[in-house]
């Protein structure tokens, strides 16, 4: 049996992805799938370069339901997935995140050493997401490097309207040599968009009033770029992730899958 799906594809294929196919694959061809698994190679490879797809938004705006949304895809198994964190939340140096913590209290210059040890690990994520990128998976970016540039320009407005001190000169050449950058431009940016209520309703880590000016903030930053799809998250979840799935499927591209029983 050969069964073949492409692009565009159906809404009901989109939201619910390829199903069952596990225990109808003859004993070889799952002897293949593993064996590709196992060497991190895409069991189904529908991409000679696969896609790095963001999502990002505010605390709140339902990032991380949106990844585990996509990666638990049957299709985006099948063609290769992997998720890879882009925030401050996760390190891949063991150690770091206890560290960072801890240093609240230490020195300046140690502190200053150790943020540079985070951003450059920070900044090695996108090593990662390239080896996956190079044998055709779909890596989703959970947040992504314009945090750090929106992040910046706050500070930044901040420093103008006298809140926070000018920086000094050395200040201003260590943001020189570590400024956020975009190491590698997405094939698809996803804003997930959410009112200022909505969010800290969900999340209430730090107060209202620092929730809505970092949402002007998200917001202003992304009106203004090109090539971003907003998604309204203030809908219903089932309707935001079948939009947030529709538009990552179309990325992908046009999809066949051979099934021989």
């Amino acid at each position: 049996m050969r069964v073949n799906y492409s692009e565009p594809l159906s809404k009901a294929f989109v939201l619910n992805g390829l199903k069952a196919f596990g225990t109808r694959l003859p004993v070889m061809q799952k002897t293949m799938i593993r064996m590709a698994r196992y060497f991190g190679l895409p069991p189904y490879k529908v991409n000679r370069l696969g896609k790095l797809i963001v999502l990002i938004g505010v605390d709140g705006a339902g990032k991380t339901s949106a990844v585990n949304h996509l990666i638990s895809l049957d299709i985006m198994k099948l063609t290769g997935v992997k998720r890879i964190y882009f925030g401050k939340n996760e390190y891949w140096m063991p150690g770091l995140r206890k560290l960072l913590v801890k240093s609240v209290t230490w020195p300046r210059l140690l502190r200053i050493m150790l943020s540079t040890i985070a951003s450059l690990d920070r900044r090695a994520r996108a090593l990662i997401a390239f080896r996956h990128l190079i044998v055709g998976k779909t890596v989703i970016a959970d947040r992504y490097y314009f945090d750090d540039l929106i992040g910046l320009s706050i500070n930044r407005e901040k420093e103008e309207a006298g809140i926070y001190p000018r920086p000094n000169l050395l200040k201003k050449l260590y943001r020189s040599i570590m400024h956020p950058r975009i190491l590698m431009e997405p094939d698809l940016t996803l804003f997930l968009s959410v009112s200022p209520e909505r969010a800290y309703e969900r999340k209430q880590d730090y107060s209202y009033e620092k929730m809505l000016e970092v949402n002007q903030a998200y917001n202003y930053f992304f009106q203004k770029m090109e090539n971003v799809r907003i998604i309204n998250c203030d809908q219903p979840q089932d309707v935001v992730l079948g939009e947030i799935t529709a538009e990552v499927i179309r990325k992908v591209g046009n999809t066949t899958i051979a099934i021989n029983s």
